[in-house]
Formats: C-alpha cells, sequence, structure tokens
C-alpha cells in the first residue's frame, strides 16, 4: 500500500490573546460548503514588543467578522500549529507550518465600546475649542 504525501501533523495548541490588525477576503472551501478567512493578530511578543501572528479562521468565526469593523478587535483563541508535508510541482517532498483559530472568542468591536473619561473629555475640549471646531476658519 502506498503512503499518502501530503499529510498534517499537530504541532502545538498556543493560546493566544491579541487584536485584529489585519483581515483578509473570504475565501471559500474548495468543495462549496463553507468559506475561511485569514486575520493577522497582534500579540505581546518577546520583550514586551509585538508580534504579529497569520491566524486561519473558519466557518461562522470567518463569516462573522469586517475587514472595516473589525479592525483592533479583541480576539482570544487557542491557536493551532500543524505542519504539513506535500509534493512540489517538481516531485520535491516539501514542509510548510500554518496556524488556524480554534475555541474563538472575539471581543468587543472599538466602535461599541464605550469611551473613558480621559477620551470624553478630549473629545469635550475638542468640540469646545473654536480653532478646533472649524478647520477651515484661519484666525489670520
Amino acid at each position: 500500500m502506498e503512503e499518502d504525501i501530503n499529510q498534517k501533523y499537530r504541532v502545538v495548541d498556543v493560546p493566544l490573546d491579541g487584536k485584529i490588525v489585519e483581515v483578509d477576503e473570504l475565501i471559500p472551501y474548495k468543495n462549496g460548503n463553507g468559506f475561511f478567512r485569514n486575520v493577522i493578530l497582534e500579540i505581546n511578543g518577546v520583550f514586551g514588543t509585538p508580534a504579529y501572528v497569520p491566524v486561519a479562521l473558519f466557518g461562522m468565526d470567518a463569516t462573522e467578522l469586517d475587514p472595516e469593523l473589525d479592525m483592533n478587535r479583541p480576539l482570544k483563541c487557542a491557536g493551532r500549529l500543524t505542519s504539513r508535508r506535500y509534493l512540489d510541482r517538481n516531485g520535491r517532498m516539501r514542509w510548510a507550518l500554518s496556524m488556524s483559530a480554534s475555541g474563538v472568542i472575539l471581543g468587543a468591536r472599538e466602535s461599541l465600546q464605550p469611551k473613558s473619561q480621559n477620551e470624553q473629555l478630549a473629545d469635550a475640549i475638542k468640540a469646545a475649542d473654536p480653532l478646533e471646531s472649524d478647520p477651515d476658519d484661519i484666525p489670520f
């Protein structure tokens, strides 16, 4: 019996907690029974620097995202890292890594979150300042 070259291997599940910084377009499954979508998640990396992780979302998790409304939306999930081996067009065996989301929990959209007191105060000051309220009205 011949071994199937195209195989996936589960490497590890990693807890991911960050915000969405890029949302790709919906991609239909090859069999036509659903969609997936790739997003870029900004998480805390080494020494507090941001790290960017590409994650694939499937099914309802993918279709419920809006590329414009869901920027900076919090997302928590288990990132399932898998390796995959396959034959390229020249017949050579290749390996690829991918991260897919499992157990997705989406936070509130940024536009729906209540503003903090500092943001409300800044908006009130901006509205009260006559120079800020009409940018076309130059006082000189």
